[in-house]
């Protein structure tokens, strides 16, 4: 993976790129080298990566990097090239003069001021009055407490109380149970293989579409209600048919 594909990060993945560079360097070494990058080695990975000499565990570190590498190429930290779903997310970005030019339309459009200090020094009163009124409330409030839970200090919520469910849902759900087929499991999965023949029926057709879509009519061809639990049970009983002895056990 790392001989044939590129990747490139943003600043939060660089540790972990530089530990993507140290394996690959290390792949043709019979004894790697003591200096593999540590920062890409969490808590959770210590006790497995680093060895009681000071080295590292390559193959335990090579995991450590797989995983963290996952993760970061989710969050969009590390990026591949070329690639459309995972590349860099800053490469379809305005560039400074771009945005200048555009800024006074996005404004306009999103009813925002060009200049955005008035909107953020509001917001950060408005944040401050509610921390404050928080705050002040917390000691009469008594659905908030703090215990010692495990000699360390604890913040516990008490449950919202449930409410009862209104007669109209209750209505609601009775009316949507009656309406839904009644169908017994069992019954209906051995119709599905008998009808499929554990799909071998169905295995002329190469298209998967095709073949999805010819199982679905017979399952919902006229003749299903014909197909009885004595029908069923007969035909896994009989003797010259493999299928139906592997059904039965």
């Amino acid at each position: 993976m790392l001989t044939h594909i590129s990747f490139e990060a943003g600043p939060a993945g660089r540790p972990l790129l530089a530990a993507c560079d140290w394996l690959r360097a290390q792949q043709d070494r019979k004894k790697p080298d003591n200096n593999a990058p540590r920062e890409v080695i969490d808590k959770a990975w210590q006790p497995y990566v680093a060895q009681k000499d000071g080295r590292v565990d390559i193959r335990a570190f090579t995991f450590c990097v797989l995983s963290h590498l996952q993760t970061a190429i989710h969050r969009r930290d590390v990026f591949t090239r070329p690639s459309w779903r995972y590349a860099d997310p800053r490469a379809n970005l305005l560039s400074d003069a771009e945005w200048e030019a555009t800024r006074p339309i996005v404004c306009r459009t999103l009813g925002l001021p060009p200049d955005p200090q008035p909107i953020l020094d509001s917001l950060a009163v408005e944040l401050d009055k509610t921390y404050r009124e928080v705050a002040r409330r917390l000691p009469d409030n008594p659905d908030v407490r703090f215990e010692k839970v495990k000699g360390k200090e604890e913040l516990i919520l008490t449950p919202l109380d449930a409410l009862d469910e209104p007669p109209s849902l209750i209505q609601l759900r009775k009316v949507v149970a009656e309406r839904l087929p009644r169908v017994e499991l069992a019954e209906l999965v051995l119709e599905v293989a008998v009808r499929t023949g554990f799909t071998e029926a169905f295995m002329h057709l190469t298209d998967r579409s095709a073949r999805t879509a010819d199982f679905a009519s017979s399952l919902c061809a006229d003749d299903a209600s014909d197909m009885k639990s004595s029908r069923l049970t007969s035909l896994t009983k009989s003797s010259d048919q493999p299928d139906g002895q592997n059904l039965k056990t």
